[in-house]
């Protein structure tokens, strides 16, 4: 019987974790706004989607090449716009990265991450909007749509400090040791069946 197990422990080893979209987020509240439904006081969360290729949050660095989107949740789904990659061509700029610690602790983010102009690969909850600019740079202005509506943030320079940011979602972390176990389980159980 172990025989038979055999390549099936094997088999279990190689499995390897599939990189993953890691996210962080940014919370805040609207100090100003001009987009209708939005006001004063309202809550605004900015989720950054990245991807490096990595399995693991740990020591990693991702920068603005590793991005994947962006979603900037107003209100608790007042009003929600998520941009995504190829970001029309690139990001207008782009200076800093997110950067973790061996504890998967965030230890640095970008300070100026932007896109202009923006009207493809964006979807938004808003209606009649075809036009937006997103700047995630800590000025206070940082979302911008369509007839020059703007939001700014109370405390939007917070954005550059990244322990006011948190991770939402974590990469998995690589299954071998797992599937190793599960494989020494299944060698134990057979022994004991035939003896």
């Amino acid at each position: 019987m172990f025989k038979k197990l055999l390549p099936l422990l094997f088999l279990f080893a190689g499995f390897q974790a599939n990189a993953a979209l890691i996210q962080f987020q940014y919370d805040d509240i609207i100090s100003y706004s001009s987009i209708p439904g939005l006001a004063a006081g309202q809550s605004a969360t900015i989720t950054v989607g990245l991807d490096n290729g990595g399995i693991s949050n740990i020591s990693q660095t991702w920068t603005a090449t590793h991005l994947q989107s962006v979603t900037i949740d107003f209100d608790n789904g007042g009003l929600v716009t998520t941009f995504n990659s190829p970001w029309d061509g690139g990001l207008s700029d782009a200076a800093g990265d997110f950067v973790t610690d061996g504890s998967g602790s965030l230890t640095g983010v970008m300070t100026n991450w932007r896109d202009y102009n923006v009207s493809a690969d964006v979807t938004t909850s808003g209606s009649g909007v075809r036009y937006f600019r997103w700047y995630l740079n800590g000025n206070n202005s940082f979302y911008h749509q369509s007839g020059n509506q703007v939001v700014h943030l109370t405390d939007v320079g917070d954005m550059l400090d990244a322990v006011h940011w948190s991770l939402v979602s974590d990469v998995p972390e690589p299954s071998i040791i797992a599937l190793f176990g599960l494989g020494l389980v299944g060698i134990g159980f057979a022994r004991r069946r035939q003896a």
